[in-house]
């Protein structure tokens, strides 16, 4: 609060609302007028705003599968979680805007690669997308992921069920909509893990394809407007 030295019309110091008086060496005194938090609005500061809160709600989409969630907490150390090694990785992966070809799902560590080759309907159903894989130098026993990604919808499925490097593929369902409205959106992402003795997980990186070839820009989420300070002379309102 703001007290008075000196009587009603002595000098002024602390605070009133948003306003903070002060007294300068050379006795004049002034008023500030507190600044709400900025928010900038240049389109640079947007982009990057708006790219960070689209790699938030990527990470969430695919943390919220339950396994990937489990894959990334072996680099939370630090005192990072899951989705903060998550959001790190993805964030450097990603440093001129969202761009979900570049997300990384898994990070390797020296086990060897798959490559996605192709990714197609099922003949026998619409609804599900066959991931064509080339195995690589890996063992065929070598378990494989499938994702998909819906960037206009923000959400993912995976399947994680037995098929193997040797099986050459993994079928992944998807809700119908996806393939009726959003095929231009949509991302497909392999991996191949192993589990060793005492639990030791064995990934591959990534590899990703656009499943249609199309360009598709993700929208940028809205920004607040900016919330500005002003400073005007003691007595006289702020304009």
């Amino acid at each position: 609060m703001a007290r008075v030295n000196g009587g009603f019309f002595g000098e002024l110091s602390g605070s009133v609302g948003n306003v903070t008086f002060a007294r300068s060496r050379g006795g004049i005194q002034t008023a500030r007028r507190r600044a709400s938090p900025s928010n900038p609005r240049t389109a640079a500061q947007q982009s990057q705003r708006g790219r960070f809160k689209q790699i938030q709600a990527f990470a969430s989409a695919f943390l919220d599968t339950g396994l990937i969630r489990a894959f990334w907490q072996r680099y939370a150390t630090g005192g990072l979680s899951a989705y903060n090694a998550f959001m790190k990785a993805n964030s450097a992966a990603m440093p001129d805007g969202f761009d979900p070809a570049a997300g990384l799902v898994s990070r390797g560590n020296g086990f060897a690669a798959v490559v996605l080759a192709g990714v197609a309907p099922s003949g026998a159903d619409p609804n599900t997308y066959v991931l064509s894989i080339d195995g690589g130098s890996g063992a065929a026993n070598d378990l494989l992921v499938g994702l998909l990604y819906n960037a206009l919808q923000n959400q993912a499925v995976m399947v994680d069920a037995g098929a193997t490097r040797g099986d050459g593929q993994v079928e992944v369902p998807v809700p119908a909509v996806w393939v009726q409205d959003d095929e231009d959106a949509l991302f497909a992402y392999a991996f191949a893990y192993r589990v060793r003795g005492r639990n030791e997980l064995r990934l591959s990186e990534t590899s990703m394809k656009k499943v249609n070839g199309n360009p598709f820009q993700v929208p940028a989420p809205d920004v607040p407007p900016t919330e500005t300070g002003q400073e005007v002379p003691f007595g006289q309102a702020a304009g």
